[in-house]
Parts: C-alpha cells; structure tokens; sequence
C-alpha cells in the first residue's frame, strides 16, 4: 500500500471527523431537511398533507391519492433504472452508443494506478479524475487535472468512494443542470463555482472561513452549503499561483472551486427561460435512455440559448434523486420556478 494511499485515507477519516465534532460540512440529515423542506412547502400550498414517517420519509396524501418520498426517490423510477445511471461509465457508454456527446472517458480499477498513467501520459489533455459510483455533491472529484505528478491523489480520492476510477477528458464551458420529469423541463439553472472576494488584508482561507461563517449563521432562505477545503480547492488556487495564505487585493473575485456544484459551495442562476428546446430535447433523450423519469442532466454548453448543433454540447451526467432544494439556491429569485410543486402534482393526479 502506498504511502499517499494511507495519506489520503488518514485525512478522509480525519476530515469526516473534524466535520463531525464541528457540525460543520455538508451532512446528509442537513441535506435531507434541505430537501423535504421546499417539498413540504410545497404539499401545503397544493393543500396536500404530509405524514413524517421519520428517517427523512415523507408520504403525501391529497384526497384518494399519496405517494411516498425519501431523498428525492419517488415511485416514478425502478430500482435498475437507479442501478444504471449510478454507475457513471455505464451511462456514458449507454449514451455514446446512442449517439449522444459525452467527453471520452476511461475506467480503471483501484489497484491500477500505473495503468492510469499511462492513459494519462497518453490523452495529453486536462481530465477529470471521478468515482464510477457515488459521486453525489461531486465526492471523490477532480477537475481539470494537467499535471502527472497530482494523479496519484486524486485517483487514490476517487478510490476512497468507490473500487473503479473513471478518467474524463475535461471539456470547459458553463454548466447547467436540467431538472426533468417524463420529458419535460421542471427548471434549468447555471451552476457557478464557489468564489470569495478579496478585502485587501484577509487571507484567502480567511476569506473562506468567513464565507462559510455567513452562510451558516444566515436565517435567510434558501442557505448555500459551506465551501469545502479540498483537493479540488488547492488545484484550483494553484492554477492560478494561489494558496490559502494569499491575500487578493480589495475587489479581486478569486474563483476558489473548479467544480459547479450547490454542495462544493457553488451558487446557481435560474436560466430556465434561456434554454434552447433542443437542448431541453437533447436531456429529455439522455434520461430516456437510460430509463429515467425524473432526473438532474448535468450539461456543459457554451451557451444554454445555443442549439447543440450551433455550439458544442456534452451531456456530463444523469443523475437519479436529483436535488429539488438546489433549484430555490438560485440567486435571481424572481426567475424562479417551483419544481417541488410540480413534482408533487405528478405524483398526486393533479394535472399542471
């Protein structure tokens, strides 16, 4: 077992216990409160009742009709249709098969390290470094890796969620989350790497700590989750010569994530009236395919007004028990759209 094997498994464990002892981090007790919030909210203004069944079970009563809740599993989707889009390699393949754009990716497995380098050695260009499974709130990513020498860590962070490392070329763009239900867009929103402003006087991890003070002590809804400090936080400061102990000057806006992601401490723009059809089209046919009903397509486009065919569009991801509360994180809250609700009236017979 290599040394930056134990490494990074010792500051796993170490860091799940600091985010413990802490209450800090992002839990998934707070998640699920999160999520059943904006779903109960919305069952009272259908004028649905809820029963809390505890563990985060929610069954939803309107007249003859109810339907059960937890984590965002509803009745709509089967257990293989869940089985297939959490495995990330699968559903890619799936979608290249059907002619769809994904990026080119590679699986390989836990102990193949040195098979990985090589690819790497190979591709010659920036790749995401990802678990096959469990990859929820983007745990055990890397995004944009250039340098061989960082491979070990992220492959060996990867690891730690799942026992096959997928690598993926990295394709830039702006990255949106399309939430659908049977074919049809519930709310699109742009997701934004996390990012702190400089004061001229604070360091960067100061910055950070702040940020997230903020968030956690804000009675505002709807709350950002806090800004881990992680691998994919010191990549993304060292490609632009930064550390944690760098002070940006007053007005500096330092991106300090690479990954768009709510649970990365990212922020969203509701964007829903600026998606091209084909590109609603183009989500609608990825979660079909993998037999999806209600589903969060992860896309990276140039453009979200820009047809696929104008620019170049890949489909990142097909995610089961999407988010619901990340849709109400957007930051033009007057575009936004209510996607509990209209979850709700599917699955209640009430018709939109």
């Amino acid at each position: 077992m290599s040394l930056i094997w134990r490494q990074i498994q010792l500051q796993h464990f170490l860091g799940k216990a600091r985010r413990f002892l802490s209450r800090e981090g992002n839990s998934f007790a707070e998640d699920l409160e999160r999520e059943n919030g904006v779903l109960k909210k919305a069952a009272q203004n259908l004028g649905a009742s809820v029963i809390e069944h505890g563990l985060g079970l929610l069954e939803f009563v309107l007249g003859e009709q109810r339907t059960f809740i937890r984590a965002n599993a509803t009745e709509l989707d089967s257990a293989i249709a869940l089985k297939i889009a959490g495995d990330k390699w699968q559903t890619s393949q799936m979608l290249c098969a059907a002619g769809l754009p994904v990026p080119h990716q590679a699986v390989f497995p836990g102990d193949a390290l040195d098979k990985a380098r090589d690819y790497f050695k190979q591709r010659k260009r920036p790749q995401v470094i990802k678990p096959r499974n469990g990859t929820s709130g983007g745990a055990g990513i890397t995004v944009g890796l250039t340098s061989l020498a960082g491979l070990a860590r992220a492959f060996y962070l990867a690891r730690l969620h799942a026992g096959q490392v997928i690598l993926e070329d990295y394709v830039a763009g702006r990255h949106l989350r399309v939430l659908m239900l049977e074919g049809q867009l519930l709310s699109a929103v742009e997701r934004v790497p996390a990012s702190v402003c400089g004061d001229g006087k604070s360091t960067i991890a100061a910055l950070i700590r702040r940020e997230n003070r903020q968030r956690k002590e804000t009675k505002q809804f709807p709350k950002l989750w806090p800004i881990p400090v992680d691998n994919d936080l010191h990549l993304a400061l060292h490609r632009q010569g930064l550390s944690l102990r760098s002070i940006p000057p007053e007005g500096r806006l330092v991106p300090v994530k690479a990954m768009a992601n709510g649970h990365q401490g990212g922020s969203v723009v509701e964007v829903s009236e600026e998606v091209h059809p084909e590109l609603a089209t183009l989500a609608a046919r990825a979660a079909a395919i993998i037999g999806v009903k209600f589903a969060g397509v992860d896309l990276i486009v140039a453009s979200p007004g820009a047809a696929p065919g104008e620019d170049r569009v890949y489909i990142n991801e097909v995610n089961t028990t999407p988010s619901l509360y990340g849709h109400y994180q957007a930051v033009n809250q007057e575009a936004l759209r209510d996607p509990a609700l209209a979850l709700l009236k599917r699955l209640l017979g009430v018709p939109q």
